[in-house]
């Protein structure tokens, strides 16, 4: 994935964040399910949810590619990237709106000094308050009975790009559930099956 070079910039997130770019920044990470506003909109691609072949990871696909030597006719021994989707029909009432659009995202700098970046899986906050909260939201991935993807964590203010709408199959994020264990590793009590698994990212 690729950042713009920025220098001494200040770029609002939706409605309520900033985050400060500066030459010397340190970690870059993407922000999933967000757009900055002074930036071209970048979504979601990924493999097919019925391909088993190939990448697992989702990425951030710019508005307009730039191509090098092509062989114009499509061809069955190749990798295949598709579009990318929210499944919410199932999921918190305010998010079932977005069932079937398109994520957008961001690929962001962390303020200067700051070199490590944490996803954490089922919390929403940071360790301490030596850690920076870039964002937090709900733990995604493709569904259990379809090829495997890696988890990420999706902005719990999660923005669709705009006219992105119906099924179009390809790429698939679903929330995530636990399904706990009596003396397992994820033990029942704390870990309660159905409940949506949040997450946080963070910086320090």
């Amino acid at each position: 994935m690729y950042v713009p070079k920025m220098q001494n910039s200040s770029i609002q997130v939706g409605t309520d964040r900033q985050y400060h770019m500066k030459e010397n920044s340190a970690h870059v990470f993407s922000m999933i399910a967000r757009t900055f506003r002074k930036s071209s909109s970048c979504s979601i691609g990924g493999a097919h949810y019925g391909h088993t072949g190939s990448g697992s990871n989702h990425l951030c696909m710019p508005e307009e590619p730039i191509y090098d030597e092509v062989e114009t006719s499509t061809h069955a021994d190749r990798a295949l990237l598709f579009s990318t989707e929210y499944q919410l029909n199932t999921g918190p009432s305010r998010m079932q709106p977005m069932h079937d659009q398109t994520p957008t995202c961001a690929v962001c700098r962390a303020p200067s000094g700051r070199t490590s970046k944490l996803m954490i899986p089922a919390r929403n906050v940071c360790p301490s308050q030596e850690w920076r909260l870039e964002y937090a939201g709900y733990l995604m991935a493709e569904k259990y009975t379809t090829k495997r993807s890696e988890f990420v964590c999706v902005d719990r203010e999660m923005v669709p790009k705009a006219g992105t709408q119906g099924n179009q199959g390809g790429g698939l994020l679903f929330m995530t559930e636990v399904r706990c264990l009596a003396g397992g590793g994820l033990d029942c009590g704390p870990y309660i099956d159905g409940y949506e698994i949040t997450c946080a990212v963070c910086t320090i």
